[in-house]
């Protein structure tokens, strides 16, 4: 009997998997990939695939297709899935193509499809030349697959996804348009950001994406969606949470908006599994926040799960980001 990783990867290519296939168990409620992995780790759970030398990944001048960029198109059976986004014009491109000739090699961001991704996730910094937020989130394991998803290590050997969103998409807009989210003031604080969103439980939702310019790092890039467990004991447990409809993958690409696509069931929003030990049918919620009105929560005991929806307008209307704080208490 085939097993689930097997049947979903024979749903994505009904004539066989690459070995830089990105798969997954299960899906979430977006339906989107939980916590994906590479064909390759499925049977060598703790490889690494060097993705830029198994595709044998090129930087053509006059690229017609993103299977131009593959000197072995081979390597994944998703290129049809698959999307490139690189600076077409301007310093950043000087800068892209100077590397891109120097190596050489692809620069830019290769994208794959939205997924989401639990795990311990740390704050990094603001980067000073494309304003972007970043933030590293360890994966869960994936059955004996320890750092799914994962591809090089990133600057200090950690092994991690980068998240990255642009700061004056999220933080300055969160700062310039709130009134009285004390959790969300104390993350905007960039002296008690660490301590607040470091060491903490992260569900994050964004555009799974490997940045050439940085040794082909597995990154969700742009992030959509993000809540964080900021404040957790035996009877109560507070998450700050952001949802949006698109944004821009900064650094090494065209700067281009990323739009959200819509859940496989048209749902035009963004779904969020809280992991919870208080996720009981009694539990009580309490929402300081703007979409409180319109977003809908309940758990899942089952699952050990807090499920919280936040409804988006879809991308004709323009942008929109969401935001707020959720405290769940034990309920009776």
């Amino acid at each position: 009997m085939l097993g689930a990783v097997t049947l979903l990867a024979f749903q994505v290519a009904a004539g066989g998997v690459g070995p830089a296939d990105l798969l997954s168990r299960t899906q979430d409620r977006n339906g989107f990939p939980l916590n994906p992995f590479w064909q390759v780790q499925d049977t060598s759970p703790t490889a690494r695939p060097a993705i830029g030398v198994l595709c044998a990944l090129r930087w053509p001048r006059q690229p017609a297709a993103v299977a131009d960029y593959f000197g072995n198109p081979g390597c994944t059976s998703q290129l049809a899935r698959l999307s490139v986004e690189a600076p077409l014009r301007g310093f950043s491109a000087r800068i892209c193509d100077a590397a891109a000739l120097r190596e050489p090699r692809f620069p830019g961001h290769l994208n794959w499809f939205p997924v989401t991704v639990t795990g311990q996730g740390d704050w990094l910094h603001v980067d000073l030349l494309d304003h972007d937020a970043n933030f590293l989130l360890r994966p869960d394991p994936v059955g004996t697959i320890p750092m799914p998803g994962i591809t090089s290590r990133i600057p200090g050997g950690k092994s991690a996804y980068k998240l990255e969103f642009d700061s004056r998409e999220v933080f300055e807009a969160i700062a310039t348009t709130h009134a009285g989210l004390p959790l969300w003031d104390r993350a905007l604080n960039s002296q008690e950001r660490k301590r607040t969103l470091n060491a903490k439980r992260y569900v994050a939702i964004g555009l799974f994406s490997l940045d050439a310019e940085h040794e082909y790092w597995a990154e969700l890039h742009p992030v959509w969606g993000l809540a964080i467990q900021v404040q957790a004991d035996a009877d109560a447990e507070s998450w700050i949470v952001f949802a949006r409809n698109s944004g821009n993958e900064g650094g090494c690409s065209s700067r281009a908006r990323l739009l959200l696509p819509a859940g496989e069931d048209g749902y035009s929003g963004l779904r969020f599994d809280l992991p919870s030990a208080l996720a009981n049918p009694g539990v009580a919620v309490e929402f300081r926040d703007i979409f409180g009105r319109d977003a809908t929560v309940h758990a899942e005991p089952a699952n050990h799960a807090v499920r919280l929806d936040v409804p988006l307008g879809t991308p004709s209307l323009g942008v929109q980001l969401l935001f707020g704080e959720v405290r769940l208490t034990r309920g009776s």
